[in-house]
């Protein structure tokens, strides 16, 4: 069997080493669970059929409700002799962090919003990108191959996608690049340049081999992130309120400001968030497996999706509120 070994916050857990998964929430497919509702009352009062028609209602829309489109997915896997690799097709973004790429083992998937190519060559743990974050992946550790899509010329205007590792974010549109992945990430970048965002340094642009040390302290990173995103929503929310606001509208040179200030906070957010997120990760991923990166990590991959989560929410939620998707 092939595998993965998700966490929170996605919801799915998949254990590799024989042992029981926990679960995590429903595991009945919601195709299915609605059979097993319990049949509506056959009470001749107008009140009970009114209630079990209510609830038949209820559990139809349950049943139908869509799923959100694919955001990664499978192109190829060739898994070891004896075990059963992922299908070609697979959507990766349920799987959650961290998923895992056995040794021996390749995988390529799509990044669906930028057309990008994505292979891993196990041992390597990554996030795959999500509905909330389509176009940024997120290793922790293993050899990464990132490619645009085939045909692509240098120059061509594409869509950038985001690479976060431990210790920077790499962000690419028609330029090829390798990555080995650890608590010191080694780049090596053909003609043209590709950027690198980090957490401390701001932005580099490189060509050929360099080496991204891990920073210092996850938690450092998490505060940093923490505030960029809470700087870059706000930038989003002031946005969408002169958009819907009645009275005259500002001058169109401060509007231009506030949406060059957008770009660059969505920017700092990406490369913060995207260095905290991978920095954590590489966490779970060191404890679990007794190696190199455990030192130091004072949270997981899913107290710190969770603090992103909560400094992106527009404003205080009242008790007893659900959590918005991937904060748990």
């Amino acid at each position: 069997m092939w595998c993965f070994v998700a966490a929170l916050p996605l919801g799915l857990s998949v254990a590799c080493d024989g042992k029981a998964p926990v679960p995590k929430g429903p595991t009945t497919p919601t195709s299915v669970r609605s059979q097993l509702e319990a049949p509506p009352s056959t009470s001749s009062s107008a009140s009970s059929s009114t209630s079990a028609s209510g609830a038949a209602s209820t559990s139809a829309s349950v049943a139908t409700a869509p799923k959100p489109p694919p955001a990664c997915i499978v192109k190829s896997a060739t898994w070891p002799a004896g075990t059963e690799a992922p299908k070609v097709g697979d959507d990766l973004a349920p799987l959650g962090a961290p998923a895992r790429v056995p040794a021996g083992a390749t995988l390529a998937m799509e990044v669906v919003r930028t057309g990008h190519v994505i292979t891993f060559t196990g041992p390597a743990a990554f996030r795959a990108c999500t509905p909330e974050e389509p176009d940024l992946v997120i290793v922790a550790s293993g050899l990464v191959t990132v490619e645009p899509p085939a045909g692509t010329k240098p120059d061509a205007k594409l869509a950038e996608i985001g690479v976060a590792t431990p210790g920077a974010v790499a962000y690419a549109a028609a330029i090829p690049f390798k990555l080995n992945v650890g608590v010191v990430t080694m780049a090596d970048v053909t003609k043209p340049e590709v950027i690198f965002g980090t957490s401390e340094n701001g932005e580099k642009h490189i060509v050929g081999q360099y080496k991204f040390r891990r920073d210092e302290s996850g938690g450092l990173v998490l505060s940093r992130c923490v505030v960029q995103a809470s700087s870059d929503s706000a930038t989003e929310r002031l946005q969408k309120q002169i958009a819907a606001d009645a009275g005259p509208p500002l001058p169109s040179a401060s509007v231009a400001v506030l949406g060059v200030e957008a770009a660059k906070h969505r920017r700092l957010a990406m490369t913060d968030c995207g260095v905290a997120q991978a920095y954590m990760l590489l966490c779970d991923v060191a404890v679990a497996d007794k190696t190199e990166g455990s030192d130091g990590c004072a949270g997981t991959y899913a107290s710190a999706h969770a603090e992103i989560v909560k400094a992106r929410r527009p404003v205080d939620l009242p008790p007893g509120t659900p959590f918005p998707p991937g904060s748990k």
